[in-house]
C-alpha cells in the first residue's frame, strides 16, 4: 500500500490592487481635496464648540438666573405687601372703604351691623372675585383694595395645595 502523504498546501498569493496615479482623474483628485478641506473645517468647528462648552457652564448660569429671578419676584411681592399694608393703615385712619365692584345684578344693601362672610368664587394672579354669603353680587378685588367688613387685601395667591386664597386684614378667605 502506498504511504499516505499529506496534501500539499499551495500558498495563495493575493495581489493588492495597484492604483496607477496616472489613472486617477483630475476630477477625482479635486473632489478628494474638497472633502479634506470640509473635514478640516468640521473638525475646527467641533473644537470651537468643545472649548466654548468647557469655558461656559450654561446649565449653571441658567440656574443662577432662575435663582436671581425668584429673589427679585419675592422682593417685589414683599414690597407690594408692605405698600398695601401701609395704604390699608392710612385708609383705616381716613375711614375710606371703596372696593372695585363688578355687579351682575343690582347691588343689595348689606346691613353694616351684620358681619360679612365672603366666599371666594374665582381668582387669578392679582385679582379675585368674591361674593357675600346669600348675595348674588360679585365683588372684584385686587391687592391693595379694601374689602368691606374685612379690611385691605394684602395678597391673592395659591396655597401649598394649589387652592386660591385672599388675605385681607387678619383673615384668609379660601376656596
Amino acid at each position: 500500500m502506498p504511504a499516505e502523504t499529506a496534501p500539499k498546501v499551495v500558498p495563495s498569493v493575493v495581489a493588492e490592487p495597484v492604483i496607477d496615479s496616472a489613472s486617477v482623474s483630475a476630477e477625482t483628485t479635486q473632489k478628494m481635496v474638497q472633502f479634506e478641506e470640509r473635514l478640516t473645517a468640521i473638525e475646527g468647528s467641533l473644537a470651537d464648540i468643545k472649548s466654548l462648552l468647557a469655558s461656559q457652564d450654561v446649565t449653571t448660569e441658567i440656574a443662577a438666573l432662575k435663582t436671581s429671578l425668584s429673589e427679585v419676584q419675592e422682593k417685589l411681592r414683599t414690597q407690594d405687601n408692605a405698600k398695601a399694608r401701609a395704604a390699608a393703615a392710612q385708609d383705616v385712619q381716613r375711614g375710606y372703604d371703596a372696593p372695585r365692584r363688578v355687579a351682575t345684578k343690582p347691588a343689595q344693601v348689606v346691613q353694616p351691623s351684620r358681619a360679612i362672610v365672603w366666599q371666594l368664587k374665582s381668582a387669578k394672579p392679582g385679582k379675585a372675585w368674591l361674593s357675600a354669603n346669600g348675595s348674588s353680587e360679585m365683588t372684584m378685588v385686587q391687592t391693595g383694595d379694601l374689602l368691606p367688613g374685612v379690611g385691605r387685601v394684602t395678597a391673592i395667591d395659591r396655597d401649598a395645595n394649589g387652592r386660591w386664597f385672599v388675605e385681607a386684614g387678619n383673615r384668609r378667605i379660601a376656596q
